[in-house]
């Protein structure tokens, strides 16, 4: 993964990063659609995995699954927080916000 910065470099997502691993279903984040304008989007919860997300734009910020067996989830279980980035349209993780640092990744792979 190629590493962009931290996330303080980036308004937008780092309003969407705090409200998801920070924050609690209901919380509204003010975000600017290209076309639509300012609008307010709402964190919500996915009822089986317990996760915390946002859609916004054809994106979707999802927590990090501490249940799972990867490294995200094992540092994840210890307390690290970690939101990946996942394009609505075909399922595809573009990049990953891991303890503030912004990761783009270089060759995505579908999302489970």
């Amino acid at each position: 993964m190629k590493l962009l910065g931290p996330i303080t470099k980036f308004a937008e997502l780092h309003r969407i990063y705090q409200a998801v691993c920070h924050g609690k279903e209901g919380d509204g984040v003010e975000l600017v659609h290209p076309k639509l304008g300012a609008s307010v989007m709402f964190v919500q919860r996915f009822a089986l995995k317990d996760l915390l997300y946002l859609d916004f734009n054809g994106l979707r910020y999802v927590q990090q699954n501490p249940k799972t067996s990867s490294e995200y989830a094992a540092r994840a279980r210890q307390g690290a927080k970690i939101m990946w980035i996942i394009r609505l349209s075909d399922n595809q993780y573009l990049g990953v916000v891991d303890n503030g640092q912004v990761y783009q990744k270089e060759a995505s792979t579908s999302a489970y």
